[in-house]
């Protein structure tokens, strides 16, 4: 049998409302509703005044789990998912920016790809006027040949012809395509113009040679072209012939395996990449003949030179938008032309800046470059050393 005693040490220190006041719930006078076995009372006291015994604390009492302290308790184990996706920085702003530099790069490459190629087009438009207007005003061929214009004729056909078959024949280009992993040729429509003018030009120079009364010119040696332009011209014909022979032999239609019009179109346009190589290397000897470079315009070398830097660069322009270098390979002609130009161009310079740049260079009749003190200069220097 219980004692009071160790009944009342047994109970929970906060077991219910009761336990706060002191006393059991009883039944109105205090006494238990209930009664121990053998009749005895049941006393509460606190548990630091019941009698007999030391007051002691119970040094591990038993925890309520709705007074339990949050931060003990154990948190659920994040998801892998969930740790990567907060685990993983953000992205920096210098990566940010960066890319919205490329993006911006790439949006602005088309219209510079544009832009080179019609500013590119007034330059080799306009190289071909300083010639003929400084003939024109010295009213004289002489320091230059008939072979330069007259082979520039059957050149920049040719690169007409090819040009306007790239861009609006729906045969070629197909064609084109099918070789080139379904892209389009680099061709643009400052191409074709800018062939069309030229030709023109090399028209109306050529007539400043060979029709020399109508132009009111002195006589000059120059206007018989020479045997080595006449055999490269006559060269370039046959070769376009018989590539459309071959052509037109062709057992099968695949354009991939097999001859075709693209083969035709390329021939013609090998004729103007031919005549390129070849036709500054009359005027070039004859400058070297004659140790000078009069007559022969340096603005239009210095046009041609700006014209091939900026074709080149929107052809290089053009296959990067495209992501393959087929644009420079599937139009040989235009990346060899601009090329070729810069080559001869800078030995024209040469030439005329370093070579042949002597006291008298461009001193005579109707030069382009007239000498910045006249005639009474030189007069009065003279007089000094008399002096």
């Amino acid at each position: 049998m219980c004692s009071p005693t160790s009944i009342t040490a047994l109970i929970p220190r906060y077991p219910s409302p009761a336990r706060r006041t002191g006393r059991l719930a009883t039944g109105g006078r205090g006494r238990p509703s209930g009664a121990l076995a053998g009749g005895g009372d049941v006393r509460l006291f606190p548990p630091s005044r019941v009698p007999g015994t030391k007051a002691r604390r119970l040094t591990h009492p038993t925890p309520n789990p709705l007074r339990c302290n949050p931060r003990r308790a154990r948190r659920p184990l994040p998801s892998p998912s969930a740790t990567i996706a907060l685990g993983s920085p953000p992205a920096s702003s210098a990566v940010q920016r960066s890319e919205a530099t490329a993006g911006a790069a790439m949006a602005f490459l088309p219209f510079l790809s544009a832009l080179f190629g019609w500013v590119y087009t007034f330059c080799w438009s306009a190289s071909f006027y300083p010639q003929p207007l400084l003939n024109f005003s010295r009213r004289s061929t002489s320091g230059t040949t008939v072979d330069f214009p007259l082979i520039n004729v059957l050149g920049f056909a040719a690169y007409f012809v090819s040009n306007l078959a790239f861009y609006y024949s729906p045969v070629v280009r197909a064609q084109y395509a099918a070789r080139n992993r379904g892209l389009t040729p680099t061709v643009q429509f400052n191409d074709i113009t800018f062939a069309l003018h030229a030709l023109v030009l090399s028209l109306v120079t050529v007539s400043q040679y060979l029709a020399r009364p109508a132009w009111g010119f002195s006589p000059s040696a120059a206007t018989r072209p020479s045997r080595f332009v006449l055999g490269i011209a006559a060269a370039c014909v046959l070769g376009v012939l018989a590539t459309y022979a071959r052509a037109a032999s062709s057992p099968t239609a695949d354009p991939v395996t097999d001859w075709c019009e693209l083969d035709v179109v390329y021939a013609v346009g090998y004729v103007k990449l031919v005549i390129t190589l070849v036709k500054y290397t009359p005027q070039i000897a004859a400058n070297w003949r004659n140790k000078s470079t009069q007559g022969w315009s340096i603005w239009q070398v210095l046009l041609d030179l700006a014209g091939g830097l900026l074709s080149v660069a929107q052809q290089g322009i053009d296959s990067w938008l495209q992501r393959d270098w087929s644009g420079v390979t599937g139009n040989p002609v235009k990346f060899a032309l601009g090329n070729a130009s810069m080559v001869y161009d800078s030995v024209f310079m040469w030439q005329h800046y370093v070579l042949y740049r002597g006291p008298g260079e461009g001193k005579a009749a109707g030069g382009e470059e007239d000498p910045l003190l006249g005639d009474e200069a030189d007069e009065e220097s003279q007089r000094r050393r008399l002096d």
